[in-house]
């Protein structure tokens, strides 16, 4: 079992597109912060040996920076306001919690909470970060760490992943 490689970035973006948030007018900025790194793009990260197109974009609303994520043609909006979110996914039988805050020129995501079965059995739980930040080539950085379970097995994860920026997607 490779929870690591199959699993754990799955569930970390899967939580991501579930996040409920509060709608365009919702956002709570609970601190101020001038350290998010400046993320927009558009970039090719490989996941299980395929080609993926991620794109980023970002906007201040309130002295609040708000990430734009893309990926299979659909956006999430997370904004850095340090704020619990509840993630409530039925469709996937995924709950739990994330949290989004910009740290030391990184845009982190704090993901917990778990996957049940359709009966209601417990089938995975997580506690994970993700990190989005950009190396010295201005690639997008993801970096993955935490624990993960899946049938009783409790995992470490920690990886990286660079996902390449499009130069010629902005003209």
């Amino acid at each position: 079992m490779n929870l690591v490689k199959h699993g754990a970035r799955m569930i970390a973006f899967q939580a991501l597109a579930a996040v409920t948030l509060l709608g365009s007018a919702g956002y709570s900025a609970e601190t101020t912060d001038n350290t998010c790194p400046n993320l927009s793009g558009a970039y090719t990260c490989k996941s299980e040996g395929k080609d993926v197109a991620l794109s980023l974009s970002q906007e201040t609303v309130n002295n609040q920076t708000i990430y734009t994520l893309t990926e299979d043609n659909q956006s999430t909006q997370l904004p850095s306001d340090n704020v619990e979110y509840k993630i409530d996914d039925k469709a996937n039988h995924l709950t739990g919690t994330a949290r989004f805050v910009c740290e030391n020129q990184s845009f982190n995501a704090y993901l917990k909470g778990q996957r049940s079965d359709n009966a209601g059995k417990l089938v995975e739980s997580w506690d994970l970060v993700q990190g989005l930040s950009l190396d010295n080539a201005k690639n997008l950085v993801v970096r993955l760490t935490g624990h993960a379970m899946q049938k009783g097995i409790t995992q470490p994860v920690n990886e990286a992943n660079t996902c390449v920026r499009n130069t010629n997607s902005v003209k």
